[in-house]
């Protein structure tokens, strides 16, 4: 990721989605591409059985450099060269659905097998996408979604749910062995409930057409119920704090709280790429608080051979 030469780091993250909700719009804006000027960019279409199909640009690899406008009293002297790696992910094609209920108003055994098949399918989407580039480890995602969609605050609760496990905390019992301790962390969180991301940026495209789309265009009360979505989430995250150990290292429990952040876009008049630019700034923290953690750890271990 860093080279001591280059003094090069790159940042890698993917664009998810449904079809028709923006990625590659959003990737060619990255590019420094107009995707709605035919003129402007270069599109490659291949001959399919059932007539052509656009060849999109699946990647983008762009400069990136940190914003000095986050805080008035914030400065962040930047070193290196940032270079983000970003991809498009295969479009979820998960079909959702409402959960029914019987007039008792209990979920009907059919609906409940018929959820656990498109929880497990979308888990399987989403797993996909998370190993887009080769199966190394991404350090953001930005989900782009339809707000005019059907149940959408149901459909973000189904892959938030996926990317973010409720953590449980598990206690030792003097009767526990080692293999079982195994699963869990030191901080106390079980790691098979680890978040599958660690930064999140959920873009509600199609901003600009809101006024020509009626009572179904996205307003402010869409964002703020979204945000209220994902509040919930982070607070079921929030760091757990062992309070039986006086010595317990605050970083090894910190290091598992996500970061989800929500914004408007327009991939017609570049609303909200402010915004995804400053998101940014929290995987590229992350990766230099790991970075500077490691230089520590190899200074502590150099000094105790000394």
């Amino acid at each position: 990721r860093a080279s001591n030469k280059t003094h090069v780091t790159i940042l890698r993250g993917v664009v998810v989605g449904q079809e028709q909700t923006g990625k590659t719009s959003l990737i060619r804006r990255l590019r420094g591409e107009d995707p709605f000027d035919s003129l402007n960019h270069q599109v490659q279409r291949q001959e399919t059985d059932g007539g052509q199909k656009l060849k999109r640009n699946l990647m983008a690899l762009v400069p990136w450099k940190f914003p000095h406008n986050l805080q008035p009293n914030l400065s962040i002297v930047q070193e290196d060269v940032v270079q983000l790696y970003v991809s498009e992910g295969r479009s979820f094609q998960t079909s959702f659905l409402t959960t029914s209920s019987n007039p008792s108003g209990e979920t009907s055994h059919d609906s409940r097998k018929c959820n656990d098949q498109i929880d497990a399918t979308f888990r399987k989407e989403w797993l996909t996408s998370l190993r887009q580039q080769n199966g190394k480890e991404l350090d953001f995602v930005v989900w782009v979604v339809d707000p005019r969609m059907d149940n959408l605050l149901e459909f973000l609760a189904m892959g938030l749910g996926i990317l973010f496990p409720p953590p449980t905390a598990v206690k030792e019992s003097k009767g526990q062995n080692d293999e079982e301790s195994v699963s869990t962390h030191k901080s106390g969180i079980n790691d098979l409930t680890a978040p599958l991301v660690h930064n999140l940026c959920i873009l509600l495209n199609f901003r600009d057409i809101q006024s020509q789309q009626g009572p179904k265009s996205t307003d402010g009360t869409t964002l703020e119920n979204v945000r209220q979505l994902t509040n919930n989430v982070l607070q079921k995250h929030a760091p757990l704090v062992d309070e039986t150990n006086e010595n317990a290292s605050p970083r090894l429990i910190t290091a598992k709280h996500p970061n989800i952040v929500v914004y408007e876009s327009s991939m017609l008049n570049c609303y909200g790429l402010q915004q995804l630019h400053s998101f940014i700034a929290l995987p590229y923290l992350s990766f230099k608080e790991r970075e500077y953690l490691n230089r520590a750890d190899n200074m502590r271990n150099g000094h105790r051979k000394w």
